[in-house]
């Protein structure tokens, strides 16, 4: 079987100060003997003749019997690309990861799209404002809350708002062309990242805030740790993935301290798990593979 895994650079990075994702998913790949390609997202070729093609070096997406996407929300041409592949793979018999939600939202999967589900599928999320105009925030200086990107991860671009107020000339031409969302804050110093792999939930990684910090992510030098996954924490993260139309996502649930009430964060279509493997000792990269082998199989032959 013929694995294929887009990502910004195409390379496998083994640093230790580096995310390993695409290095995790291609070792275990080859240990349950895949034959594996990884290349960059440059290196594909669109050729728009009688009918698409979408080839890279030399050999067309569709030869593939998994291909896996590993997004990078900084970068500008991938918009375009990943809609692009996602309905040039769909009806054929190469099985794309989380294929439904890249054809749905190829350019805007952002918070403020999550957060539209979320509500229409009554998932609870902390109280949220929008406004394409920085200065309509002024009004949340004196209370509570965060400001924090409508796309991003790593815990990258957050801020409490409060300590904007004499700096917001400045950040608004920073961020001139950045979509930000004001959040209250939820009473607590760790969150939950829950892994979810088709119709089940994988363990649950508890991130603590270090002192003086506002984030917990891992990436930003966050303390993480296992902690028992319940039902209802399971049940809401399986029914966040789906609201998003997801069948692979990292779900972020925060708990009200006093209250216990469990409010969703995000799904990151695009999750690391490199702390979640830490301190669950779940090997993600194997979970996820077999399941799409899985699919790969059922796909091609329902379509045989």
């Amino acid at each position: 079987m013929n694995l294929l895994i887009l990502s910004e650079s195409g390379e496998i990075k083994r640093l230790p100060d580096q995310f390993q994702v695409s290095a995790r998913i291609y070792d275990e790949a080859k240990q349950l003997g895949l034959n594996v390609v990884i290349e960059s997202f440059l290196n594909l070729e669109c050729n728009f003749d009688d009918k698409l093609l979408i080839d890279i070096k030399g050999k067309n997406l569709k030869e593939f019997d998994i291909v896996i996407i590993r997004e990078a929300s900084h970068l500008k041409y991938q918009k375009s690309i990943l809609g692009l592949v996602a309905n040039y793979l769909s009806n054929s018999q190469t099985y794309l990861l989380n294929s439904t939600s890249i054809i749905k939202y190829p350019n805007n999967y952002n918070k403020i799209i999550q957060y539209t589900q979320f509500l229409k599928n009554n998932i609870p999320i902390p109280k949220s404002f929008f406004s394409m105009n920085l200065d309509n925030t002024f009004k949340f200086f004196n209370e509570n809350y965060l400001i924090k990107p409508s796309k991003g991860s790593l815990g990258t671009g957050i801020y409490l708002i409060n300590e904007l107020q004499t700096q917001m000339d400045t950040f608004k031409q920073t961020h001139i062309t950045d979509e930000y969302i004001v959040q209250k804050r939820i009473n607590n110093n760790h969150d939950l990242r829950i892994i979810v792999i088709g119709d089940k939930a994988y363990g649950a990684m508890k991130k603590t805030m270090s002192n003086g910090s506002i984030v917990s992510n891992f990436a930003a030098v966050g303390l993480i740790s296992h902690v028992k996954l319940t039902d209802k924490i399971s049940e809401l993260a399986l029914k966040a993935v789906k609201a998003v139309n997801l069948e692979y996502g990292g779900v972020d649930i925060m708990l009200d301290k006093e209250t216990n009430k469990p409010f969703i964060l995000e799904v990151n279509r695009n999750a690391f798990f490199e702390g979640f493997e830490k301190s669950t000792k779940i090997n993600v990269a194997k979970e996820l593979l077999k399941y799409l082998i899985e699919k790969a199989e059922k796909l091609k032959a329902s379509i045989e």
